[in-house]
């Protein structure tokens, strides 16, 4: 773990944001450990930071940051607003919202930001080795003539890669896989689980 890495971790150690016990993801995961990223989110100083780092793995050729709410509003403005203070213009930031079926979709007033513009996708914490919700986010975008230079998250218990996405760069501010578990080898188990909802 590199020490920016390290610094990271500890950060959200330090805050309580890491949790130990049995969780049940909304990925259709279960958890030793749950990132409670509200709790480390607070500190708006310490957030920058974080997106901080994000923005400097890609300080070139974005034009629009794109998350997905409610979890990645915070991350993608904050990397909007330090890219367009880096660049001296404006970056836009916009959202998708999730629809019932899982799916996402941007208002039609947003489309503007994406058509014929270079978007970055970022996540906040992403559990799936797929992706999820970033790997959605980025169809939505070429689904709606954007160009994705690259994708981004706070911290990766996935194990994502930009080949896992098929998008040209990956970052995360943190790479960690965690101790977490399949759903359907764990349906005999369910007493005493300890329900909490993550990003998947």
């Amino acid at each position: 773990m590199e020490q920016a890495e390290k610094g990271t971790y500890e950060y959200f150690q330090k805050v309580g944001a890491i949790k130990n016990g049995h969780f049940e993801l909304t990925n259709q995961y279960h958890s030793d450990t749950f990132i409670a990223k509200r709790i480390a989110f607070r500190d708006t100083e310490r957030t920058k930071q974080l997106c901080a780092g994000i923005a400097s793995a890609f300080p070139r050729d974005v034009e629009t940051v794109i998350g997905a709410a409610t979890g990645s509003i915070v991350i993608a403005n904050w990397t909007a607003y330090i890219l367009s203070r880096w660049r001296g213009r404006m970056i836009n930031f916009i959202y998708a919202d999730k629809l019932p079926d899982g799916s996402f979709r941007v208002n039609d007033w947003d489309i503007e930001a994406i058509k014929g513009k270079r978007l970055l996708s970022v996540d906040d914490i992403m559990t799936s080795k797929s992706g999820g919700t970033l790997e959605k986010i980025v169809k939505l975008v070429r689904a709606n003539q954007g160009e994705v230079v690259g994708a981004a998250g706070i911290w990766n218990r996935g194990g994502i890669t930009a080949d896992d996405l098929d998008v040209p760069k990956f970052h995360a501010e943190i790479t960690s896989g965690m101790a977490k578990r399949n759903l359907s080898a764990l349906r005999t188990r369910r007493n005493g689980y300890q329900n909490i909802i993550s990003t998947g």
